[in-house]
This record gives structure tokens, sequence and C-alpha cells, in this order.
């Protein structure tokens, strides 16, 4: 067989392969054809389209410009080269590239991108991405840096005050997993189809392999944390892989709908997020994923020099100690000290009274203002059990059967006793990981004080419905946008009555 039909063949079998998503395989036989014919554009301009899909920006860019310098007009290549670059973070020479060469169709991208890597990022463009889809959003880092933290190895802290309500961080995936990753991946790689396999399974398999045809991206990757001391570092990349997943990825099922914003399942590693640590309610940040986007923004005022923490696991989350444990750290916040020091006797009676509330919930009675009466009582119970000494600590009041509760004194417009338990769930949940749930909380509340002719405490809670979306979102504006909150609420025309 001739150089020219093996050239063909590697270009036909290379254009399969990309169509079918196996981007690997796609880039080694491209190569396979280079071999022979190094300068080939073809090919080159396909491995460079197969290098992007795959997250490998360095060598997409060697390989368009090695085109562009014999075809300076390739308009694919142009368009790959400006790709590679916003992969690369180089947001300000993709946008002088794309004025220069006059590509119309890349011209507002690029003015956009740049835009966004100065932090103007909108929480209503984030929340409108496409879950499972990598997007072209622009990385950005605030005023931060990575330093080490006694007891904690190391951590990200502010080097400016952040005010509430700003960007952080916003930081595309080194490498995601989706449904389809994981179903793509079993086709390509696995000869048992059956076999059933984990988000972050295929995700150690997808680095592995990015390694292995990009080995430069070993020195970022290796840095992050794996569990073991340097002396113990491990000569078998595929461990390291897997301890770095283990130690520093972010996953989501479909359950976890608060941090994931909705999210199906994926499993992902961010390289700059890898650094934060964690906090269960003391966190100052939140962070939310959007595809391969995750980002992160500040809940509370932070001064510089303080870390930057962000909840792993909500206090909430049953276990969470124990998975603590099991990575050698501790939390130490307010409700993991709740836990370690409260009255064993109020930690039973609380349990007892949840447990009570969901019998009742579970197998009710005919009379169901007799049921929510008691299940009142057992709510004001549990508030009166912990408001000396743990108030805005009180997780039980974040529970599905507190919520239900509320469901039920709302449905018979039990005006006083729904303030009760909002006003309760908002001492634990505004400016911390629960931020998303006390734009809710007060933006009821303020409604329910409207209902009762109070002005005074209507306009109190419509500021505070203000100052909770701007910690969940940034802006205020744009926060009823991204939440999708109806303009007409008693919130918003107290502020415009104002």
């Amino acid at each position: 067989m001739d150089s020219t039909s093996i050239l063909l063949g590697c270009k036909s079998v290379g254009n399969t392969a990309f169509a079918q998503r196996n981007y690997g395989k796609a880039i080694r036989t491209y190569t396979q054809g280079l071999t022979l014919l190094p300068s080939n554009i073809d090919l080159l301009s396909n491995r460079a389209a197969a290098y992007l899909n795959y997250g490998l920006y360095s060598l997409a860019l060697h390989d368009a410009e090695t085109v562009l310098s014999t075809d300076p007009t390739h308009e694919k290549c142009l368009y790959r080269k400006v790709k590679a670059l916003w992969g690369l973070s180089r947001y300000h020479k993709a946008h002088q590239f794309t004025e220069k060469f006059k590509i119309p169709s890349l011209a507002d991208k690029a003015a956009i991108t740049l835009s966004q890597s100065l932090g103007h990022i909108k929480a209503s463009t984030l929340m409108s991405l496409p879950h499972q889809a990598r997007h072209e959003i622009a990385d950005y880092r605030g005023p931060i840096e990575i330093v080490p933290i006694p007891g904690k190895g190391r951590g990200i802290v502010a080097t400016e005050n952040i005010p509430v309500g700003s960007l952080i961080i916003c930081s595309k995936a080194f490498c995601i997993v989706f449904d389809q990753d994981v179903q793509d991946f079993k086709n390509f790689h696995l000869r048992d189809k059956s076999v059933e396999l984990e988000h972050t399974d295929a995700l150690g398999g997808l680095i592995y392999d990015k390694l292995q045809l990009d080995p430069s991206l070993k020195s970022e990757l290796l840095k992050l944390y794996t569990g073991q001391q340097e002396s113990q570092s491990s000569d078998d990349i595929t461990l390291t892989i897997r301890n770095i997943i283990d130690y520093n990825g972010f996953t989501s099922k479909r359950d976890d709908s608060l941090i994931s914003m909705g999210n199906p399942n994926f499993a992902g590693l961010w390289i700059l997020p890898s650094y934060l640590n964690h906090s269960c309610l003391d966190n100052n940040a939140n962070y939310a994923v959007y595809g391969d986007i995750l980002v992160v923004r500040a809940v509370k005022n932070i001064p510089k020099g303080d870390e930057i923490l962000i909840s792993y696991w909500q206090a909430t989350v049953p276990g969470r100690r124990e998975v603590m444990k099991a990575r050698n750290f501790e939390c130490g916040c307010r409700a993991c000290k709740m836990e370690d020091e409260e009255d064993p006797l109020i930690k039973a009676e609380i349990a007892q009274l949840l447990q009570q509330i969901r019998e009742s919930l579970v197998s009710p009675s005919s009379d169901l203002p007799a049921t929510t009466n008691r299940n009142f009582d057992r709510v004001q119970r549990i508030v009166k059990l912990r408001k000396k000494k743990y108030g805005d600590t009180n997780m039980a009041l974040l529970t599905p059967e507190v919520e239900m509760v509320g469901a039920a004194l709302s449905e018979r417009h039990d005006t006083k006793g729904c303030i009760f338990i909002l006003e309760n769930m908002h001492k634990v949940c505004k400016n911390n990981g629960f931020v998303l749930s006390s734009v809710y909380q007060a933006m009821n509340l303020s409604s329910h004080w409207r209902q009762m002719n109070k002005v005074e405490e209507w306009i109190e809670w419509a500021e505070q419905f203000r100052k909770n979306v701007i910690a969940a979102c940034g802006d205020f504006d744009d926060g009823l946008i991204a939440l999708k909150i109806d303009p007409e609420c008693s919130a918003i025309q107290a502020q415009t009555d104002r």
C-alpha cells in the first residue's frame, strides 16, 4: 500500500472515530498518518479539532499554528487557534487575534470571553447553561492565592477584602464525565459492555489517557493532594490518579441538586478549586457546578487574609463526620462542635420529636388540624431546646419533617406559624452554604408579614431578601432573572414601593 492510500486510510478512520466521540483514537490515528507526512494540512487540522474536544489545548494550538504557518487563511485553523487560546486562558491574545484576522464568527464571542475573564460573568448566564455539556465560559480567578494552612496542608486565602456576592473563582474542568461519557468510555475501552462503571472510574480512565497524550499536564495535576506523604508517593500513575480523584474530585448524583443546580450525574476534577478547604456550616463561600464550569462566590464579606472555605458536605448530610474521619481531617465548625458538645438527652429528645412528626405524616389521622397542631408544638419544642446556645446551628429545622410541617401550616393559612418556622430556619441558612434556601425563606417571610399588614416587618424582610439574592448571585436584578423569581412577589414590591 502506498503512502497516499495510508494517509487516506488514516484520515478516514480518524474521522470516523471523531464522529463517534472517540477522540483518543482519532488523535492516535491522525498521528499515525502524520508520521508519514508531518506537514499534511488535513491531518493536522483534524487532529487539532480532536485535541480541542479532548481538552488538550496546548497540542491543539501547536497543530493549528503549524497549519497557519503554511496557509495563513485556513479558516478552520483560524477558528481552532482561537478556541485553543481560550482553553489556555489566553483571552486577551485570542481577542487580538480575532480582530487582526477579521474573524466575524468569533469576534463577539472573543470580546465576551475577554470580559468574562475579568470577572464579568452573570449568574443568569451560568444558570441557563445546559447541564450535561461543556461550555465556552472564561476562567476567572479573583484576588486569592494558594498558601500553606496550618493543620490543613494548603488552602486559598483572600489577598484583598472580598465583598459578599463577589465572584471568586470560575473554573473550567481539567476533566469531566457526564452520563454519555461513561457510556462512550465503556464502548471504546471495555470488552464487556455489561460492566457497571462509576463516573469516577471513567474520569480516571480519561485523565490517564490525556496524560499519555500530553505528559506536560502532569505537572499541575500531581501537585494536588493524594492522601499520601511525599515520601510515600506511588510510582503507579493509575493509583495516583485514583487518589487525586478521591480527595479532590467533585461528583454529583441526582439527589445532590442543591450543589449541582439540578445536574444529573457527573464526576469532574477542577485544579484551582481543589485547593479550597471545607467547613460544614461556617463556610464563607458557596460553590455550584454548571456543566463543566465550577463557580465559587462569597456568601459573606471576606476580609483580606481570611481563608476561603466551602462546604464539601453540608451540615445536614448524614455520615459526613465519618467521611471526614476517613479522609484524615476534622471540620471544627459550629455544627460539628454542637454535635460533639450537646447534651445527649437533648439530642435524643430532638430525634424522638422528628420521629413522631415523621410517623404522623406517614400515617395521618382523620383529624388533620389536630395533627398539624401537635407537629407544630413539636417544632416549637425543637427550637426551644436549642434556642439559647445553638439557635443558629439547629440543623433539625432543615429536615424534611419540619419543612412538611411548615407546608401544612401554609395550607391552612396559619401565617404566624409559618413565620415562626421560617424565621428560625433563616437563622441557620443565611450567609453560608444554604444561601439559596435563605432567599426563598426571606421572600416568603416578607409576603407573610405583608399579609398581616405589618409594614415595618414586611420591608425589613424584603431588605433581607435583597441581601440574600446578592449573596447568592452577586447582583440583585440579575439574581431575580437567574432564580426565576416572580417580579410581582411582595418582597420585590416592597423594594419598588420604597
